[in-house]
């Protein structure tokens, strides 16, 4: 994530081609959204006995937990792409469209854009995953990509974590507050025929092709 970072500071001064990232983590790591509080939010002493790192992003959003069952991406845009619809709002809407396409491309037909803001209850929690809100991915009203943006003077950052298994209850002692797991994940939705390489190309190309 330093390398989203650096990669955001560098175009804000200096001309940056669109440009996608796609990783996974290792050591697992904790990322906080860019004004939340680890100290305030997580039982520091129990992420340090599970072997969790910690992180703050740029980007806002809530608490993601990052290992082999999450996909993680980042893109950059020029603010002034000639693809990129002005406002946050279209342009939340302009990226999720390109998400669920993917979603769809390698079998989750039911994928589709969250409606409405904050939905369902749980409307503080401080965890991604646990609070589904307006131009997210959801399958069957439950979260499967959360996203999260930073803008700013001449760059939009957006940072994405795809579900990939369904296991927030095991990182629920991490938290200093109630955990609601409403997540779902592709290799639960695939009943477990899940297959990282496709998912990538799926993700790649669709960027490719509509920005």
């Amino acid at each position: 994530m330093q390398k989203d970072e650096d990669l955001f500071l560098k175009a804000e001064h200096k001309d940056l081609q669109p440009t996608l990232r796609i990783y996974q983590w290792q050591p697992q790591c904790i990322s906080l959204g860019y004004s939340q509080k680890s100290e305030k939010l997580l039982n520091l002493e129990e992420c340090k006995n599970q072997g969790w790192d910690i992180v703050q992003r740029l980007t806002g959003g809530g608490i993601v937990f990052h290992n082999i069952d999450e996909i993680t991406y980042s893109l950059f845009l020029p603010k002034d792409h000639p693809k990129l619809p002005k406002g946050i709002i279209p342009c939340c809407n302009f990226i999720s469209e390109i998400l669920v396409k993917t979603l769809k491309d390698i079998g989750i037909k039911q994928a589709s854009i969250a409606a409405k803001q904050n939905l369902g209850s749980n409307k503080g929690s401080a965890v991604c995953f646990s609070r589904p809100t307006k131009y997210e991915i959801m399958v069957d009203n439950q979260k499967i990509i959360g996203s999260a943006q930073k803008q700013g003077k001449r760059t939009l950052l957006q940072h994405g974590s795809i579900c990939i298994r369904k296991n927030l209850y095991k990182t629920a002692n991490c938290l200093l507050t109630p955990l609601l797991d409403k997540s779902i994940g592709i290799a639960n939705i695939l009943n477990g025929n899940f297959n990282k390489d496709l998912l990538i190309k799926a993700l790649i190309s669709n960027f490719n092709n509509n920005i």
